[in-house]
This record gives structure tokens, sequence and C-alpha cells, in this order.
């Protein structure tokens, strides 16, 4: 099953999230990482953005939207590029969006590849994050 291309540029609801001092508290904690900075208030982990996301379901809405078997769905990797900084207290309005579809042939067959791409902008309306993670559809075998 191809996915259609045509759901390119496809964006998902916004949705806005708070960060608290207890998330990044507990996202560095599940790192191990001891940096003072978080524990005062003045920094979070660069991977934190990854939490907004799992936190507010942002983008799962539209990953639903293609009605994919979600059995045969898989991470495959996630980057982020960042342009301004976060810190507990921040509010952050995720909005996703499906910014590319390609395929890959794998060892059992072809592997649909989903970018799906969030942008993080603060309240003031900065932009703070995009972060962009391959989603793997292994098709079904015929």
């Amino acid at each position: 099953m191809a996915l259609d291309k045509g759901l390119i540029g496809k964006t998902g609801e916004a949705v806005t999230v708070q960060i608290t001092h207890e998330d990044v508290m507990a996202f560095a904690k599940a790192l191990g990482d001891t940096n003072p900075d978080y524990a005062a208030g003045k920094a979070v982990p660069p991977t934190f953005p990854i939490a907004l996301t799992g936190k507010s379901g942002a983008g799962l809405g539209l990953l639903v939207s293609l009605n994919l078997d979600l059995m045969r769905v898989l991470h495959g990797e996630q980057e982020f590029e960042y342009f301004a900084p976060l810190k507990p207290g921040d509010e952050v309005t995720l909005v996703p969006r499906i910014a590319d579809i390609y395929t890959k042939e794998g060892k059992r067959g072809p592997m649909e590849m989903i970018v799906l791409e969030t942008t993080g902008t603060k309240k003031s309306g900065e932009k703070a994050f995009v972060s962009r993670g391959v989603i793997v559809y292994l098709a079904p075998q015929k």
C-alpha cells in the first residue's frame, strides 16, 4: 500500500503545552543527566522537545488520520533543530506536519517512510524548535 504523496504538507491540530519543572526533572532523571541548570529552572535537556510531543499527543491525530495499522508502525529516527532556548514555565504551541513520504525497500518488502515534522513556537511567537521524526510503516505482506 503506497501512501498518497498528496498528504505531504498536511498539518495536524495545534496543541499548546506548558513546560513544568517536574517534567524537566523527570526527563533529566530518566536520561541520568544531572546538569544543575535543569534543577535551577534555567534550561531543559536538548532532546526535551520529544517529551513535549509525547505528553501532548501532537502528531498522533495526524498519524491516526492516515488509517495506518498502528501495529505496523515503528519510530525510525529523530532529529532536532533549535532556534530559541526553552525553560520551565514556557508555554509552547506544537504544530505537526507531514513533511515527506517516500518508500524504501526492506528485507521483507517495501516500507513507507513518513517524515513527521513538529514545530514548537513560544507564546511570544518565537520559533523554539523543529523536531523531525521518521515513522516507518511496514506494508502488509501480500
